[in-house]
């Protein structure tokens, strides 16, 4: 799924000449934005550091190391993250979807359905969110509910808690009074796109 992210930046980059985006990820989508980041290069290599844009490779579904090294843009093109209902592991979120509809022999499956999602989606491991997401040394909206069907606090807000305390200027966060799972645009829109629209004026202050 993170080929596809890469693409999308890829095709913004010919159409406007340039890749900056903001990624935002719902749900799973968070590990989806969170594996773009780990997989763009850092910087150039000292071959590549003259390559024109006109000869980057197209991104296609296994991506090449050399193909990713002469995209035209890196990791930097990436100005920020929004993370709705980010999860501590990213086996959580298809944990939760296994018992949530009561799949044949939820209490095992739970444990191996992730495993094969991963497999389809080009992930080997599962990634640690919490720990990703502390270490991202960009802006930050974390949109969260205590609360996601039989999953509480404890699970729902460790993410922000971790952040905060690394990098806590770099980071905002809205706590939903939802409950149903990944509902917090739909129980308040309005004050939803507030939030969302007040994290990307300050995040583009910031860049200008």
């Amino acid at each position: 799924e993170w080929e596809n992210v890469i693409a999308a930046m890829r095709y913004l980059y010919n159409a406007t000449g340039s890749a900056d985006v903001v990624l935002y990820g719902i749900g799973c989508g968070v590990t989806t934005a969170i594996s773009t980041w780990e997989h763009l290069p850092e910087a150039y290599s000292i071959d590549n550091e003259n390559t024109s844009p006109a000869v980057a490779d197209p991104v296609t579904e296994a991506i090449p190391n050399d193909a990713l090294s002469r995209l035209a843009f890196r990791r930097d093109a990436i100005k920020g993250f929004i993370f709705d209902s980010p999860l501590p592991e990213s086996d959580e979120y298809i944990r939760f979807t296994v018992r949530e509809r009561n799949f044949f022999l939820h209490s095992i499956t739970q444990y191996t359905v992730p495993y094969a999602i991963r497999l389809t989606a080009g992930l080997v491991k599962n990634i640690n969110v919490k720990q990703m997401v502390t270490d991202l040394p960009v802006p930050l909206l974390i949109i969260q509910q205590e609360t996601y069907g039989d999953l509480d606090a404890p699970l729902t807000l460790a993410v922000s808690e971790a952040r905060l305390k690394e990098t806590h200027g770099m980071t905002d966060i809205f706590t939903s009074a939802a409950t149903e799972p990944y509902s917090s645009y739909a129980d308040d829109a309005e004050r939803y796109l507030d939030i969302v629209g007040n994290y990307l004026d300050k995040l583009v202050y910031s860049i200008e």
